[in-house]
């Protein structure tokens, strides 16, 4: 018999559940019920003690005080149970001893005489009047009050115990949960963080690439094929030296190519920048320059004749950046003859 979710069990499903004659699904479900609902929890132990003392009285038969006697006295908690109520059955139907006449009563005992033990004296409190018996009855009843209690007060323990059980453990597998989803996002972040960054490297190698081969077209087609053009190789210098190479300029010359001699091979693009002397005064400036060569690696810079006039000049090389401007790593200091 299916277990209705809104509406709570009837006694007949409550007491087959007590049997153990339920289904596992719908005992788990009550189990938890038993746990959650209030209500359903004390309506469980009004049918359990209507069970128990259905079977001290001896009126349980058949199937059912079979299932009684193999489940449910199975449980030690529930054993001791039936016998808290058999003692209280054992009590309430103890004979009780014969009333006696009540005696007449007496005049007032001469002076000297001593009250009979079994009269009660003017005055006493009834609790005097207990018999011994009663004084044991009343000691009983109060021991079995107390363990009562004491089994009331460890079953709530037990379900408190069981339902902060239920609780860690669905905290315990929701972080669980959690922490692997993030390990799973970390992971799969760092794999494509990888990825990104490999292809912009792959990028960069491509357009550098492309830049190279730009840049050497753009030199050749630059320069018409019917031109002059005077072609001087220089050399680092410094300012402090006394004698200048001499650059001579033919006066049909159109371009003069500088071929610069480079000390370092680990630049991979210059700029040039042309300044007269000494003003030092910025007469041309390159494009984005990229060294030729074997193992002696130069860089050409070609300038139209005309921007060169009979003085002293220096030509100072740096590396190309976008960022920020560089020092020199190299100084050409010559001087122009026209003829």
């Amino acid at each position: 018999m299916p277990v209705q979710e809104n509406k709570l069990p009837d006694d007949g499903l409550i007491r087959r559940y007590i049997l153990g004659a339920l289904s596992q699904e719908e005992a788990e479900h009550l189990d938890e019920l038993s746990i959650t609902d209030e209500e359903f929890s004390m309506r469980l132990q009004a049918v359990e003690n209507d069970l128990v003392d259905a079977y001290v009285n001896g009126e349980l038969a058949g199937d059912t005080l079979q299932s009684f006697n193999s489940h449910y006295l199975s449980s030690p908690l529930r054993r001791e149970k039936v016998e808290i109520a058999k003692a209280f059955q054992n009590i309430e139907r103890r004979p009780r001893g014969p009333v006696t006449a009540q005696q007449p009563a007496r005049g007032p005992a001469p002076v000297g005489q001593v009250v009979p033990i079994d009269r009660p004296l003017k005055g006493r409190s009834p609790l005097v009047n207990f018999s011994v018996s009663q004084w044991v009855l009343a000691a009983v009843i109060a021991l079995l009050i107390g363990l009562v209690a004491w089994v009331l007060v460890e079953d709530l323990r037990l379900r408190d115990r069981v339902r902060r059980s239920v609780d860690e453990r669905a905290e315990a597998e929701r972080r669980e949960s959690e922490l692997q989803q993030l390990a799973e996002n970390r992971e799969a972040a760092s794999i494509e963080k990888d990825r990104e960054i490999q292809s912009l490297r792959n990028q960069i190698a491509k357009a550098d690439q492309a830049s190279a081969e730009g840049h050497a077209v753009q030199e050749r087609q630059s320069l018409p094929l019917d031109i002059n053009v005077v072609a001087v190789s220089l050399t680092p210098q410094t300012r402090g030296v006394s004698q200048l190479t001499a650059v001579s300029i033919p006066s049909d010359a159109d371009y003069v190519t500088l071929q610069l001699l480079l000390e370092r091979s680990d630049i991979k693009s210059y700029v040039a920048e042309l300044k007269s002397l000494p003003d030092n005064k910025v007469v041309w400036k390159s494009a984005r320059l990229h060294p030729r060569g074997g193992e002696t690696k130069t860089v050409n810079a070609s300038i139209r004749s005309t921007l060169l006039k009979p003085e002293r000049y220096v030509l100072e090389l740096k590396p190309f950046t976008i960022q920020k401007p560089t020092e020199p790593v190299a100084s050409y200091f010559f001087v122009v003859e026209k003829r």
